[in-house]
This record gives structure tokens, sequence and C-alpha cells, in this order.
């Protein structure tokens, strides 16, 4: 009966199936692969059996005679073929495979059919039998008897060809190989634990017994074995001599090779009670020793002198244990009447790496065996099939990715039947299956059988998802220990859309992935559609780690759908504003949604000039009839080629420079005309205005081109010319769409750029710190980015911008008037606006209104401004003495700073700042962290005990101090400060650093700290050996004449420096990722051990920490081919800037005459009274007659509220009755968008796990979503249109004479003119048949006013008949009276 154990229970995964039932004498075993042959005996049966590698069993009860041929042994040829048996003096070859596989075709080398008679010859009591195949294919039988005679039989010369004796009984023979199948050795078992060993081949040395005992027989061939021996190494000789078996004392020769010697190596000396066995596991053959008594289990290999694995189960002590098997991950130990189960993790004897605690028992499993054991072997097993094909969704056990392996079956073979132990199930499968079922010891179970619990974990995670158990799933995933990736994946792989929507990583294993990410948020996007719900965004997730594929995929995702308000996250703010224009085209239509959203965006303006808006122009155009009339108004302000962030481009137009851009701006110019005039036909503006006021500009925006340098945490830029660049992040600068730049400012992940037309903007904006009016949300430590697109900062600047500064997270900037804004963080008060508030937009600081500023520096939570009359005042954070006031308080309200002198300069770092006074002293005030504690440090240690003092002076950081500058040989014209380190630079363009250089950003050649401003050398580009300023020093009189136009600036940790001849050059840790590439394999990496920072230590004379050449401006900005020389951006007048802006009357003729050198007739076809007012404006007087005439037949237009996919209320929804069918085509569309966005979260969620590259999606995926949004929710409240009622005009010739009055008052006197205009209102009149009375009264009114002109316009004109149908006779005659009474 079986029996489990006592702590683990593996009862579930072993069995114990009886082979065959049989008193059993002699039998044989053979496996050729993974088929299996077996031969059993008793005293009257004779029974073979046969199975295949897919475990089919065939069985034959072959009819033997055992009077006449008594079975003494047996064995089975090496092709499996036929058994051979020895019998009373013959060898009996009896077919085996050819009784259950007849179809094959076989060697007919012996009969196939019937037994084969071979004689042997008198071979006494025989016990034992194996074939031996040799080298040279001779099949030789091994017969062992209880003499202890070993008989080698031919079966091919049907002769005995050898002989030789043990002492002893021979119980067993077995033959033994190397992994090489290289040396055979024949192992022979004279008693229970008594072995004895024969070297039979070593092929490599052309070794074969009997060749060599042949011709130790022959006396002719004696002398060449000699030779060949002599010729053996003193090694090969010892090997087959078997050193240490034999007596040391005594001589040995060559004869002991030709002899079995005793088995019993030196490793195995201490004990005498072994049972050996020959093993093939795992492709390798070796020998298991099984110590009977303490249980000790040996492998090892019959040329080798150290054994390979030492094991030590725990066994009973009573001596009942007869053999003992290895395989991998378990160990059969073989008792009298029973077999155990042991663990080969749990049997590591000391000494060797243990898995898991030590344990007190081994063993698995236990079974007891009727009848008493003869032997044992380990059977093959097929190999696992490998995985395959990825991660799949598992639906049945097989279905799991998990690391098979396979628990090798036990053959065991007593005297009254077989048995074979093998496995239930799949051990990997079983050990998943004890853990989803929560079964006790199942970590344990999994060390016992050497398994990797993670996989298994991961596993078992999986059919528990599968089962719809998320909990319990969830829990062994977290024991995984793992990145968080898998599991989100696995919650879209199996469909658990909220649970993805809703998880959060709260383990310390790791952030997530890009592709997880974007599953999650896929997820979230989903769950908000269909369940209407708005639940954010995780703060833990960090949305700029993510790829523009991976952001424009969730972007378009959303937009289809209709979740404008998120759109703006993926795209906007993660400062790809292009992504929001993509999502958009890729819609099939675009709702009112899809138009409030692009409205919300004027940064998206000027894209469509860079990125070609045709489509969205196009769009706009065809729908423009359809659209209500308060999007056209929001189109037309959103379009107005007169915003401030296109005056580059419209100086471009009026300059007349021809680019892309400018191309592209007249389109926009022409569909902004279009947009204007539905809107004017649906509130018409009759009069014609005749002129614009424009209030005079009192600041002129002159542009003045310079070179400046400014440095951030981790990047910088540079303006040259009215060009810049901004290096180590991705942020493009397009002078064309911006403007000239004039300045440029980096802060900690943001960048500012000052240009002719106002600041820009790019990178992160958490605090506001961008200026556009907004925040959100970005990436916090190595998450964050300052990347991004630059966006226009609509700052009301009282006069153009003269200079910007950046901080951490804050921003500044000053006017030509001295004026100075602040914006961003202001939490520590450093927006010196009195108050602790963040300001998204730049605000005044009318602290120094009245006065100049000169100049402003931004750190990471204070600001100092420097005014024009030399005096310093700072504000914000005061903790490491930043605003100089002696202590460490904040301040909201700025400060004055003591410092005696008048201050010509300041730079600001992170947690100092310098000053430069008129007199050339340098000033000091302030520290980093380590650099306080390092100053506290020394002076604990420096200061002797002593009786206390008086109160203490300050600490000499919180007051500004003299900096040491002995060492500058000139005097100083430009200072700047970092992180953690500050530079000065001469009149010679010397520079001097000074401060922490743990990065080497000081440039000094190594890490050292320097305390006072020192000189530093820099490698030039065309001498790498060599170094500026080095040489010969340049007399001190001529030096402090010199002039410079050098360039310095100070980031986190790195410095930048251009000389005069613009070559660029930089130090620290920022430029060694773009300038020394190939020496990276030189460096040492190190991780601190408190803040996790990655520090890289270059190799000494590597030059790492100098100042090295990087580029050059004229490189950076090459030379303009065209030569365009622009005019100053000027100011035009915009009649149109807000909605308030429509109910002027005159707003329709203002932008006819700011626009009308870009517009023709065509664009005003829609619209005859805007083609009118075109035409006036153009002076061409008849055609605006003639268009105003045309329009009084022209119907008003009706508005309407625009959608495109949600029903109006109808009459049964006012009266409170559902619109079934409008609910169940909602459920309808958003069953569509489940389908589609799942199949697309579990595809992402499949690369994955399957460690693949992030799919690409097709964008007509999108095209195949409805957007579900309520379009009615983007119309605000009290602005839905109302009709216009069209009230029918009962006398048209009234309004059309009105009209003829009112041009001829607005045209100039013009005899032609008139002639020209009097003849399109009689052709008005007769071809429409109205009254001419009407047009008489006017004809009669100009006839008073100017006779002569009236007179000369009908009566002479070419034709003055024509006018007989309208003009009576009297009429005539009034004018001919009023022309005489003109002349006198």
């Amino acid at each position: 009966m079986a029996q489990q154990s006592e702590i683990l229970d593996f009862s579930g995964l072993f069995k114990l199936d009886v082979l065959l039932h049989l008193d059993i004498v002699t039998y044989s075993f053979y496996e050729v692969g993974q088929t299996k042959f077996f031969a059993f005996t008793s005293d009257k049966e004779f029974v073979l059996i046969y199975i295949t590698p897919q475990m089919e069993r065939m069985e034959k009860n072959y009819d033997w005679d055992f009077l006449d041929n008594p079975i003494h042994c047996m064995c089975f040829e090496p092709s499996g073929t036929w058994v051979i048996i020895v019998s009373d003096q013959k060898v009996l070859l009896v077919p085996f495979l050819p009784l259950f596989i007849p179809q094959n075709a076989f060697d007919q080398k012996w009969s196939l059919s019937r037994v084969t008679v071979l004689p042997l010859g008198n071979v006494l009591n025989p016990t034992s039998l194996t074939c031996w195949l040799t080298k040279e294919s001779e099949n030789i039988l091994i017969i062992g008897s209880k003499t202890g005679t070993i008989i080698f039989y031919s079966l091919e010369s049907q002769n005995i060809v050898g002989e030789c004796r043990v002492q002893g009984e021979i119980t067993d023979l077995q033959i033994c190989y190397d992994d090489s199948l290289d040396l055979l050795t024949l192992l022979i078992s004279i008693s229970k634990s008594q072995q004895c060993k024969l070297v039979l081949e070593h092929r490599s040395f052309g070794y074969n017994w009997l060749q060599q005992t042949r011709a130790q027989n022959d006396k002719d061939k004696r002398d060449g074995f000699m030779s060949y021996i002599k010729q053996l190494s003193k090694d090969k000789i010892t090997f087959f001599i078997q050193g240490g078996s034999k007596d040391d004392n005594k001589s040995q020769t060559v004869e002991y090779v030709l002899k079995p010697t005793e088995y019993l190596p030196l490793f195995r000396k201490g004990s005498n009670n072994w049972a050996l066995t020959a093993q093939y596991v795992n492709g390798r053959h070796f020998l298991t020793a099984f110590e009977l008594n303490e249980g000790t289990l040996i492998l090892e290999s019959p040329e080798e002198d150290t054994p390979s694995r030492t094991l030590r189960p725990y066994i009973k002590k009573d001596g009942l244990y007869v053999q003992g098997l290895w395989s991998q991950r378990i160990i059969y130990l073989i008792r009298k009447n029973e077999v155990e189960v042991h663990s080969s993790s749990f049997s590591v004897i000391q000494g060797e790496a243990l898995l898991g605690a030590k344990r007190e028992s081994s063993e698995l499993w236990n079974a007891e065996l009727i009848g008493d054991v003869r032997r044992a072997h380990l059977m093959s097993v097929k190999d696992p099939p490998a995985m395959t094909g990825g991660w799949r969704e598992p639906t049945f056990m097989c279905d799991l990715q998990v690391p098979r392996f396979n628990l090798e079956p036990c053959f065991i073979v007593t005297n009254q039947g077989a048995y074979i132990l093998n496995t239930v199930s799949e051990a990997s499968e079983w050990l998943v299956g004890l853990i989803t079922r929560g079964g006790a010891g199942a970590e344990q179970s999994c060390a016992a059988l050497g398994a990797p619990l993670p996989a298994l974990l991961r596993a078992a995670a999986d059919l528990l998802l599968s089962r719809g158990k998320l909990a319990p799933a969830h829990y062994l995933y977290s024991l995984h220990q793992s990145q968080p990736d898998g599991w989100v994946a696995r919650l879209g792989v199996f469909g658990r859309i909220r649970d993805l929507a809703e998880y959060k990583n709260t383990g310390n294993i790791g952030s997530l992935g890009d592709a997880a990410v974007t599953v999650k948020l896929l997820a979230m996007l989903l769950n908000m559609e269909t369940s209407n719900e708005w639940q954010g965004f995780d703060s833990d997730i960090k949305l700029t780690i993510l790829s523009q594929v991976e952001l424009l995929e969730l972007c378009s995702f959303a937009a289809s759908v209709g979740l404008w308000d998120v759109v703006p996250v993926f795209s906007i703010q993660r400062g790809y504003p292009y992504i929001l224009l993509y999502a958009l085209k890729s819609r099939n239509d675009m709702c009112r949604g899809a138009i409030d959203c692009l409205l919300k965006q004027r940064c998206l303006v000027p894209l469509l000039l860079e990125q070609n808006g045709q489509w969205l122009f196009d769009y706009i155009v065809d729908k423009r009839n359809e659209l209500d009339t308060n999007i056209l108004k929001c189109l037309c302000l959103w379009l107005n080629p007169l915003q401030e962030q296109l005056r580059p481009l419209m100086r471009d137009l009026n300059q007349g420079i021809t680019s892309i851009y400018t191309a592209r701006l007249q389109q926009l110019i022409t569909t902004f005309v279009h947009i204007a005039c539905v809107i004017e036909s649906r509130n018409l503006c009759p009069d014609i205005h005749l002129e614009i006021t424009q209030s005079a500009e009192t600041w002129k925006n002159q542009f003045t081109p310079k070179r400046a340098l400014s440095c951030g945490l981790a990047h910088w830029a540079v303006v040259d010319d009215g060009n810049a660049k901004i290096m180590m992040t991705h942020t493009p600068v397009n002078t064309e769409l911006i403007g000239r730049v004039i300045d440029v400012a980096c802060g900690r992940h943001h960048t500012l750029v000052l240009t002719e037309n106002g600041i820009y903007a790019a990178g992160d904006n958490s605090f506001g710190q961008l200026g556009v009016g907004a925040r959100w949300a970005g990436g916090a430590g190595d998450a964050a980015a300052s990347a991004g697109t630059l966006r226009h900062v609509r700052a009301a600047l009282a006069a153009p911008g003269a200079a910007l500064a950046a901080g951490h997270y804050h921003s500044a900037a000053i006017d030509v008037g001295g004026r100075l804004y602040m914006w961003g963080w202001g939490v520590h008060g450093q927006l010196c606006l009195g108050t602790i508030d963040d300001e998204w937009s730049p605000k005044l600081v009318t602290k120094f209104q009245g006065r100049k500023v000169l100049s402003v520096g931004c750190g990471a939570c204070h600001t100092v401004v420097l005014m024009k009359n030399g005096e310093v005042w700072a504000c914000g954070a005061g903790v490491f003495g930043q605003i100089g006031q002696g202590n460490r308080n904040k301040a909201s309200v700025p400060l004055r700073v003591p410092i005696p002198d008048t201050v010509v300069a300041i730079a600001v770092g992170y947690f100092h700042n310098v000053a430069l006074t008129s007199r050339g002293a340098v000033w000091a005030w302030g520290g980093s962290p380590q650099q306080v504690r390092a100053a506290a440090a020394r002076r604990c240690a420096d200061s002797p005990a002593a009786p206390p003092a008086p109160a203490p002076a300050p600490d000499l950081h919180l007051v500004p101090c003299l900096v040491d500058i002995s060492n500058v040989r000139g005097h100083v014209v430009q200072i700047s400060a970092g992180w953690h380190h500050s530079c000065i630079l001469d009149n010679a363009g010397t520079m001097y650093t000074w401060g922490l250089n743990f990065d080497g950003q000081l440039g000094s050649g190594d890490r050292k700290q320097i305390q006072i401003p020192t000189e530093v050398k820099i490698r030039t580009d065309t001498q790498p050996d060599t170094v500026k300023n080095s040489g010969n020093k340049t007399p001190d009189v001529e030096y402090k004449s010199l002039k410079t136009n050098a360039l310095m600036a100070c980031g986190g940790d790195f410095t930048v420096y251009i000389d005069d001849d613009g070559r660029i050059y930089a130090t620290g840790n920022t430029h060694i990722q773009l300038n020394n590439e190939k020496e990276k394999s030189n460096n040492r990496v190190i991780m601190m051990k408190t803040t996790k920072r990655v520090i890289k230590i270059p190799t000494r004379g590597n030059n790492k920490f100098l100042f090295q050449p990087i580029d050059r401006i004229d490189i950076m900005f090459p030379f303009d081919v065209d030569d365009t020389r622009r005019n100053p951006i000027e100011t035009k007048f915009n009649p149109l800037t807000r909605m308030n802006d429509f109910k002027k009357e005159s707003w329709a003729d203002d932008i006819i005459m700011v626009l009308k050198q870009w517009v023709n007739e065509e664009n005003f076809k829609g619209n005859l009274n805007m083609a009118a007012k075109f035409a006036y404006h153009n002076k061409v007087y008849a055609q605006c007659l003639r268009f105003l005439l045309e329009n009084l037949k022209t119907e008003p237009q009706c508005d309407h509220i625009f959608v495109t996919h949600t029903p109006m209320e109808n009459d049964e929804s006012r009266n409170g009755v559902t619109n079934e069918k409008g609910i169940e085509n909602k459920d309808a569309l958003k069953r569509v968008i489940n389908d589609v966005m799942t199949k697309r979260i579990k595809e992402v969620s499949m690369s994955i796990l399957n460690e693949e590259p992030y799919p690409l999606i097709d964008p007509l995926a999108y095209k195949a979503l409805p957007c579900c949004c309520t379009e009615l929710n983007y119309c605000k409240m009290g602005t839905y249109p109302k009709a216009t009622v069209n009230i029918s005009d009962c006398d048209i010739s009234k309004k059309a004479a009105q009209v003829i009055d009112r041009c001829i008052s607005m045209f100039p006197v013009d005899t032609e003119l008139w002639e020209e205009c009097f003849r399109l209102s009689k052709d008005f009149y007769l071809d429409n048949d109205l009254s001419i009375s009407d047009l008489e009264v006017v004809l009669r009114k100009y006839m008073e006013q100017n006779a002569t002109t009236m007179a000369s316009a009908i009566m002479y004109s070419n034709d003055c008949a024509q006018y007989s149908k309208i003009l009576s006779p009297k009429f005539y005659l009034n004018m001919c009276s009023q022309v005489l009474d003109t002349w006198g």
C-alpha cells in the first residue's frame, strides 16, 4: 500500500503500477530510445512485453519448453530484435521485435520467425548475461557463473573467444560507459556489496580486451603489444592497471589490465558496503554508488578519481536497503519490500548549496512491494515539450507556460512481480495545481523537486485568473516578486478591464514599463467610456516615459471614442501637440466635441503651418455652412492670421518672403475669410465702414542680434544671431515660425526662449512654469523630461521682452522697460509677489514698480534681482542662506541683500548666489546642502574642547562674503553658478572654477573639490593632448587690456564654455555621453548607497575631467544661403481678439481692410455682402453696388446646432418619454468600442508577456470606433442658436433704392462711375420688375445735388434711349432745367 510523507503530501503525484504478476526467476530489461523491452520467466512461463514510445503496451506469452531448454539467464541483443538466452550448453536467440511489429524490416542475421540455437559448450551454473557490441560491430556475450568464471562468447563465430575469473559467485554483470562512449568497462558484482571491473575497450587508444588477450597468448604478437604499452604515458598505464586497487608494494605489470580488479576508489574506502548501478540520465553515463548502511549516494565515473556529486538522503538505519538510483530531481531508494522516493534537493550534504532551510527528512513518498526486490532500473522518459509559440491564454493545464520537466520512472523487479513507479501527471502541472489549491507545503514541494518557484507561481496565477479568481491570483503573482508589467499584461489578456484601470503598483519591485503603462491607460479610457466614469489618472503613472508612438495611440483612441477631456493629456501636456492633430485626422468625422477640443488649443495653429494642415482647412471650408455660429466665431478667433503667434509669418508674408510656411499661411487666410463670410451672412453687417482705427504702439520691437548661453539641470541651449539650439533634449527651434531668438533660459526640466515675437516655453509644467495659463502633472525624478514643442506664452508684457531666467520650477522675464514678471512654483515665496501661490501665467512684480530691474536669476526655490542702481534683492527659501539675510527664514517679499558696493552682475545657482561689483570684487552667499554639512563637520572636527563661548556668529554662508580671487590675473567680466559649483571669466577669456567637483564639472582634470577660483585648462579640438591658456604667459599690462567675447555657463553637474572663435567646450557629467562613447568600457560605474545615484568614474589619464570640444557655432548654425534680411515685426491691428468683437458692426470691414492684399473676390463667393465690402475697399465701386443689389435677393441663412451623432430632442423626449431606440443604439456603439479596445489591450498585453516589440496598430482601427461623446455638453448654456426669422419683404424696390442711395453717397463723384451705377440699377429694377418710382426718387435726389454729373451720366451716355423705359419725359425736362440752372 502506498504511503505519503509525514511532512509533504506527494500522494497525488506518484503512483505504483503493476507491470506483471509472476513468480519471476529470470528477467531482462532493455531500452532503445523511448522504446522499452521486457522479458520475464518463471518456472512455467516466458512473458515478453513491448512498450512503444507512445506508452502503448503489447504482451506475448511465449510457448517455451523449460524441461529441454531451461533458462539460466538472458539479455537483449543490442538492436532489440532478439532475446538471447543461455541454456544448457547452448545459446538461444528468440525473435522479439518481429513478434510485435512484423511489418518492420529487420537484420536477418538470425532467424526472425523461430528460435536460433547456437552451441556454447559446458558453462557451469551461468548466473548473469550481458551483450558487448564492440567497435568492430562484433556481438560478444559475456556470461558470468557461480564459479566466478567469465566467458566471452562471439555470436558471429559461435565460439568462446575469451575467459577470465574472479573470486566468488558472480551475481550481476553491467557494462558502464563514459559520456563520450569511449571507455567501456565491465562492472562485475560478486556479492551484495563487492564489485570488480574490467576495461573492455578504450576506443580512442585502440584498446580492446579481446585483442590484447589474443595478442598475449600469441608469442608472435607479444613484442608489438609491449611496444604499444611503452608508447603510452605513465598516466594511461596507471589508468589501465587501476592504481590504488592493488597492493602498492607489489610491482605492477600490464597483466593487471587483462584481469578483473577490485573496484573501490579511494573516496569510497571508508565503507565496503556499496551497491553500484550503471545509469544513463540526461545524456550522461555514470555509476551510482549507494552505501547501504549510512545512505550516502555518490555519482562517479570509472575514469575519474573524484566523485561528481555526493548526496545523503535521510534513511532508516535498519539495513534493509538494497539499491539506490539517482535522477536529477529525485532519488529512488530500494528496500527489501519497499520503494522510497527522496528529494535530491533535500539530500544535499553540508558544503554544497542548500535550497531553502535544512529539513529533517528528504523522503517524499513510499510504497510497499509484494515480494523481495531483486533489482531496480531507472527508465528513460521523453523530454518535455519546449515552450514554443510564446505565452498564451490558458484553458487547460497543458496551455500553461511553465518550464516543464519529467521525473524518470523506476522499474522494479521482485520475486513475485514487476512494477513501474511513475507520476500521475506532469510534475510541473501537479505543482501548479497544488499551488492553486492552496495545498500545504506547496513552496517546499517545489523546492523538493527543484522546480522554479517563480515560474510556477506565475502559471498558478494565470490558471486562477482564467477561472475568474482575481484576488488569489494577484496574491500568488505578488509572491513571485517580479516586475508589475506581467500582472498588468495578464489583466489585459484576461479582459479584466476595470481591475486593470484601477490597478495601482503598491510594491517596491519596480515601476511599470512603457507598454504596461499604455495598457493600463487604454483600460482606463475604455472604462471611462463604457461606464461614463471620470477617475482621473493614477499619480504613480509617469506619462512622460511613454514614447511618441504610445502617446499617439492613446490620444487616437481617446479621440476616436470622444473622451475629449483626456485627449490633451496625451498630446499637449506631454509636449507633442502634433499628436492631437494626428488623432483628429485619424477619425472618420469631426464632431462638436472634437472641434471644441481643437479650439481650446491655440498652440496647434502654428503646427498647422508646420505639419501641413490643409486637411483641416479643407474640412472647415467644406463644413462651414453646417457649423453653428458659435463654433464659427470660435474658429474665426482660433485661425485668425493676425494673432500674436503668427506675427513672424505675417511679417514674412508682408515682406514677400516665399517659404512653405507663408504658402500655408495663405491657405489659412483663405479659410479664415470663408468662415468670416458665413458668420457675416448670419449676422449681417450691411453698413460699409470706411476706415479702421488703431492705437499707436508705444514700444517698437527692434531685434538686436547677440550670442547667449544657458544651462539647466541636464540640458543647455545656445543663441547666436537670432538662431537657437537646445541640446541634450528634443526641443526643436524653428525661427521661421517663432521669430528670431533674443535670449534663452534653461530650468530643471523646462526651457524658455525669448524671441522678437515674445516668449516661448517647452518642457515640464507641473507648477505652471511654462506660463501658458495652465498646469499639468509631469514626471517626477528620472521620469521628468525637458523635451517638447515650444509654445507661445500669452504674456501681457507692457513692453517687448529683454531677458529671461528659469529656476527649478519657476520662471522670470524682464521687459525693455525694466519691469519684472514671474510665474510658476511659489510655495516658498520665490515669485516676489508677496504670496506663496503658484502662478500659471506671467505676473507683474509690483514691488519694483517705478524702478528698473537690470537682471534676474532663479535658483531651486529662491530668486535674486539686480536693480539698475546696483542693489540686490532676494526672496524665497533661505534655509541654506540663499537670500543672504543672516538667517534661515524664507521671504515672499524681496529683501535687500547687504552688499556694500554697487553690483553690476549676479549669478544664481541652485542654493547659492554670486555677485560681481563695479570694483571687480566677487561676493557669494548661500551653499548647497552638501557644502553646508561638510563645513559644519569641519568646524566640529577642528574646534578643541573649550568652555562655552558667547553667542556664535552666524554661519558664513548665510551672509554675503568676499570670494578670494587672488588667482585671477585680469578683471572679472562674467560670473555663473551651478548646482554645487561656480565659474568666473576674466577679460582675456580665461575661466576660473571652484566648488564641488564630484562629476568633474570644474574641468580641473580630477574630481577634487576646489575652495577658491582656480584657472582651468581647456583641450582644443585641433590638438587633443594640448590645452588652451598654456605656454608662455602674457605680460600683466597687456593681459589686462584684452577683451573677450567668450561665454560660459554652469549646469547641474556640468559646465559649458564658448571661446572667442565660437568653439564650444564642455566638462562634467552631461558632455561625457556626447564625446566619449568609445571610452565607455574604460569607466567604472558605482552607485551611491544612500541616494542611489549612479556615478561614472573614469580611469586615469583619459582626460575625462577636462574641458573638451563638442561643437562649433559656425557648424551648429550654418550660413544662410538666401541671406534673407527680415524686417522687424510690426504689430498689425487685430479686429478679432475675443467673442465680443463680433458685436462691432465694423469687424467685417476691418478684417477685409487688413487682409485685402492676400485675398481675392473668389474668397467671398458665398457672401455677396462681404464681396461688396471687398470690392468697395478695393475701389471697384460698381462691382460693390452690383453685389449689394444681388444680395437683396438672398435669403438670410438659418442658424442651427451642429451635431454629427447626437440625436436632437424630439417631442416625445420633451414630454418625458424615453427614446429607447437611442439608448439601444448607444449601447451598441459601446459594445463596438469595447470589442475593438479590448482586442487591442490583449494584443499589447501579449507582446509584454512574450517580450516582443511594441505592436504597431493599423490606423484604420481608429476609424472603426464610433464617437460616443454627448455633443450638447459642448454647447455653453445660453448659446443655443436661434433660428433666424425670415420676414418677407413686401417692397424690395425700396430697399434697392436705399442701397443705391447709400452707395452713390459713398462713391466718388464721377460721370463714368455714376453712369455704370445707374445702368446697373436700371437693369436690376427692370429684371426684377420693381417699382420704378423708388428709383426715380434716388435719381431725382442726385439730380438736384449734382445735375451736371447726373446729366453727363444719363443724357450723354452711350445709349441714352436705354433709360426711356424707366424715366418719364417730365423727369428729362426737370433734369434739363436743373442743368440749365446750373449753367446759369
